[in-house]
């Protein structure tokens, strides 16, 4: 016998997203899939990083082009040799 879980908007399947904000309000963002354990090795979480900050990058650009948005995004990996990744809008 299992105990069947009801999502809902109170309930998301996976979890919100955290640190998210709206200003000074947080926002309940729900997410759309799990979030995969931390990879152990390093090597293949900078390589994991390097793909995925790539296709942020690249998703930012989209969403900056076709709404007119005003959009910053910053980030660095903690074991990182190169300066920090920062993308800005055309906007900003």
């Amino acid at each position: 016998h299992h105990t069947c879980i009801r999502v809902s908007r109170s309930n998301p399947a996976y979890g919100l997203v955290e640190g998210i904000m709206r200003g000074h309000t947080p926002w309940a963002l729900r997410r759309t899939h799990p979030i995969k354990k931390p990879e152990t090795d390093a090597n293949k979480r900078a390589a994991r990083f390097t793909r995925l900050i790539g296709d942020l990058a690249i998703r930012c650009e989209s969403l900056a082009a076709e709404t007119g948005c005003w959009l910053f995004l910053g980030v660095h990996h903690p074991s990182a040799s190169l300066p920090p990744i920062h993308y800005g809008s055309p906007k900003l």
